[in-house]
């Protein structure tokens, strides 16, 4: 089985800490020969939400939500990614994952992953993102990814996650992704 993740970076932020981690993690993925595809929602254009296509968020006439809504279907899993904003995930990424149906993650493996300025406060999107995976009918990985400022280097050209830590806890959430997201394709095998 082929499996596809999409990594989704929710962060408005030019060279974002959170697209980076994402870097790193597609990175991990792509040496376990998965396919990925990076979506940046600082650079998709979707408009704010519009309740009327709720029902049938398929009827939407705007292309970049089509386009959207395709991507995480045609996925076997997602990760998201969000910088802390406000003590929650971004207003960016909540506007994405408001433009798919309810049910957009069944059968999916969710991945995790937020950057704040501190330790303490880096995982608090992780934990408000449960919930919304869990109503959205998706599964979160068990390993979440926070990272802080310091974690990363500049290498004179982008930003590079450089904590041996956190690198290795990505490439346990990499194999965590394959891993569940099997169980999860298996399982549908089995109830066809």
């Amino acid at each position: 089985m082929k499996h596809k993740i999409l990594l989704i970076s929710g962060s408005p932020a030019q060279g974002s800490h959170t697209r980076a981690a994402l870097q790193a993690l597609e990175s991990s993925l792509q040496q376990l020969n998965i396919d990925t595809e990076l979506v940046d929602l600082a650079q998709t254009n979707l408009p704010i939400c519009n309740p009327l296509f709720h029902r049938d968020p398929l009827q939407h006439p705007c292309e970049n939500v089509q386009k959207f809504i395709a991507q995480v279907s045609q996925s076997t899993a997602i990760v998201l990614g969000t910088p802390l904003y406000h003590g929650s995930f971004s207003g960016l990424l909540k506007n994405a994952l408001d433009h798919l149906a309810s049910d957009a993650f069944e059968g999916k493996a969710v991945g995790l992953l937020s950057n704040g300025a501190g330790i303490r406060a880096c995982m608090l999107p992780c934990e408000q993102l449960r919930a919304v995976v869990r109503a959205m009918c998706g599964i979160a990985t068990q390993s979440q990814i926070g990272t802080t400022k310091s974690d990363f280097v500049h290498d004179g050209t982008q930003l590079k996650l450089e904590n041996a830590d956190i690198l290795g806890r990505i490439q346990r959430m990499a194999k965590e992704l394959v891993s569940l997201s099997t169980g999860l394709e298996a399982m549908k095998l089995l109830e066809a």
